[in-house]
């Protein structure tokens, strides 16, 4: 009896969360009860100035990025403690490549 119950339950949150209305877009518009995000490799989540820092860096060192999508940028620099006390200036870069629209 339980078992009964519990898949009577299921099928109707199922067909309840995925009904449709005729107002809603066409068909191919729509996704059903998902919605799709398309974000491309030009979306970057850092800012303009960083992007370019990245892109010289990458192209500095002979790596493509026309395929990644940067998440994140971090500049930093990092003192030696013992002579001659030296400043190293780090950039760390995270990115995301896309390929095949993927």
């Amino acid at each position: 009896m339980k078992k009964i119950l519990y898949t009577l339950l299921a099928c109707t949150l199922l067909v309840v969360s995925c009904t449709r209305s005729e107002l809603e877009e066409p068909l191919e518009n729509n996704w059903g009860c998902i919605e799709r995000i398309r974000i491309s490799v030009t979306d970057h989540s850092i800012d303009p100035a960083a992007v370019r820092v990245a892109n010289a860096l990458l192209a500095a060192n002979n790596i493509d990025h026309s395929n990644l999508r940067y998440y994140q940028f971090l500049d930093d620099s990092v003192q030696t403690y013992y002579p001659p006390y030296a400043k190293f200036d780090n950039k760390i870069v995270k990115a995301e490549q896309y390929l095949n629209g993927l």
